[in-house]
């Protein structure tokens, strides 16, 4: 109701979407004018936008901690830098597991108590969970103690790339297998 009185009395400038569903919907009226109509779609477009800024996590297993790191995807379709969201860890594993998380000006520091891996970073997900905002993880990188000689950089995880990293399971022994 407001909306219409704005727009008729003040001649303000309007422009509707619906949110909730999968995408934005354009909501217009008979009444509008071909710039209100463009404005509508544009709203749609930035939000349309906004919400395709899908997240990468980053994971590093250590043999007593677990840290993760969230990440905004960059910009231009993901290829622009990506924006550090929040970090989290949970360090000594076992009996007495201690989470932290730093989302910028909001911290926690919660005791756990006892954690393995797959606990802690069931934490930790859900400590980060607030930050995703409806959108999806759309990457997972892991960081690997060693790569040997031939696995120096990115790779896609495949079975045959986890069975070149368990042979070489040796060279860092107390770190978490692959």
């Amino acid at each position: 109701m407001i909306a219409k009185e704005l727009t008729f009395l003040a001649h303000a400038g309007a422009a509707g979407i619906v949110m909730g569903a999968q995408v934005p919907v354009i909501l217009t009226s008979r009444a509008d004018d071909d710039k209100a109509r463009l404005a509508s779609c544009a709203v749609a477009v930035l939000c349309a936008e906004a919400r395709a800024m899908r997240l990468i996590l980053t994971l590093n297993a250590g043999s007593s901690s677990i840290k993760v790191g969230l990440y905004e995807a960059g910009a231009a379709g993901g290829l622009g830098e990506p924006r550090e969201l929040a970090r989290g860890q949970v360090e000594a594993l076992g009996a007495a597991a201690v989470m932290e998380i730093d989302a910028g000006r909001a911290r926690a520091r919660v005791e756990i108590g006892v954690a393995d891996h797959a606990t802690a970073l069931a934490r930790l997900i859900a400590g980060l969970q607030p930050l995703f905002a409806g959108r999806e993880i759309a990457a997972v990188g892991h960081r690997i103690v060693h790569g040997g000689a031939d696995i120096d950089g990115p790779r896609l995880l495949t079975p045959e790339l986890v069975a070149e990293l368990e042979a070489l399971t040796p060279l860092a022994p107390l770190a978490p297998a692959p």
